[in-house]
């Protein structure tokens, strides 16, 4: 496997409600629904936040099946991640604000030596915080 893609490509569903991942789809990002949407475009920063929400109260349905609140609940849950599970969070989204960093990038963060290592080893603390809790 050369990163963090399921080979043959796999859609995981019912992970967090409404949100998908699919690793052939927007590079494995998660999504709203089976769209293409990418959850990682609703930034603060994005211009178009509120005209694409004022569509969605003009029609009465939320685009993609997600709306404003719903989204923001999933951002809230993601952040109440605790302890080892939360430095993972912060881990992984040191490596991916490295790799954006580099402006053009030659290597992935997972092709990186560095962030591999700091990523497993934060893994292995998890999966050990998961043992002893279940001891």
């Amino acid at each position: 496997m050369t990163g963090p893609w399921r080979e043959p490509a796999q859609e995981s569903v019912g992970l967090y409600p409404g949100l998908v991942v699919h690793d052939g789809r927007v590079s494995g990002s998660i999504t709203l629904g089976a769209s293409r949407l990418p959850a990682w475009c609703f930034r603060p920063d994005w211009p178009e936040w509120d005209a694409y929400y004022s569509d969605q109260q003009e029609t009465g349905a939320p685009h993609h099946g997600v709306s404003r609140q719903h989204l923001a609940g999933f951002v809230v849950d993601l952040f109440e991640l605790r302890g080892e599970f939360a430095r993972l969070l912060l881990v992984l989204a040191d490596a991916e604000r490295c790799d954006r960093g580099r402006g053009l990038r030659e290597l992935a963060w997972w092709e990186t030596k560095r962030h591999r290592r700091r990523v497993r080893a934060q893994l292995r603390r998890c999966l050990a915080a998961l043992k002893e809790a279940t001891s």
